[in-house]
């Protein structure tokens, strides 16, 4: 509910509980000074630019960096999670060169989340992968752990790309048996029966070979 105040032949319009500090043209002097003594007891507009200017003030002191800095809207993405260095160490290449050494190898891959043991000429089925035709080569670089009989070499948390050569070839998408799910709920009779098909995609490796550092 709104109460309009006259006041210099100009009505202003204030809320109902607001207290009006009425100042009359004769008085002026008297009542300054009586408000100067009792600014803690009365309720002050807050058009008035004396308290604005505390408020604010105090604002400043508080809490300068939310005031003056502006805060970023968004994270900085983290950095990759394997950086192919322009140099190794002649330790790093010493070990690269003896797996490379040996005659067969394996390697721990990561495919749409899940992880796989494979050797050459393996046979990985996964869930579908988009944008894949029956064909294409693929290009791992997701590899957790590279090794041999002999050595081994883990990544933290991935192997470097410039480490190994790892390739598959897509071979067919087939689908799965036809699967009856019922879904129902707490406290009801009724249910509902929902068929699916899952989708494969087959892969063949190809190719898994350790390069050699130079």
């Amino acid at each position: 509910m709104i109460r309009s105040f006259l006041h210099n032949n100009v009505i202003r319009k204030f809320p109902i509980n607001v207290r009006f500090l009425h100042y009359n043209n004769n008085n002026n002097n008297n009542n300054n000074n009586n408000n100067n003594n009792n600014n803690n007891n009365h309720y002050h507009h807050p058009n008035n630019k004396l308290n604005n200017n505390k408020l604010t003030n105090k604002l400043q002191d508080k809490q300068p960096e939310l005031r003056y800095k502006a805060q970023p809207l968004y994270r900085p993405l983290a950095p990759p999670l394997s950086i192919i260095p322009d140099s190794f160490s002649t330790e790093t290449k010493e070990a690269v060169n003896r797996l490379r050494d040996q005659m067969r190898y394996y390697a721990v891959v990561e495919i749409r989340s899940q992880k796989f043991l494979i050797t050459k000429n393996d046979l990985v089925i996964t869930h579908r992968l988009r944008d894949v035709n029956v064909g294409d080569e693929l290009r791992l670089n997701r590899v957790l752990e590279l090794g041999s009989k002999d050595f081994t070499i883990k990544g933290q948390p991935l192997v470097l790309e410039a480490f190994y050569s790892i390739k598959a070839t897509v071979i067919e998408q087939p689908k799965g048996p036809l699967i009856t799910i019922i879904k129902k709920k707490r406290r009801n009779r009724h249910k509902k029966h929902v068929t699916h098909k899952q989708t494969y995609t087959v892969l063949r490796i190809s190719e898994v070979e350790v390069n050699k550092l130079e």
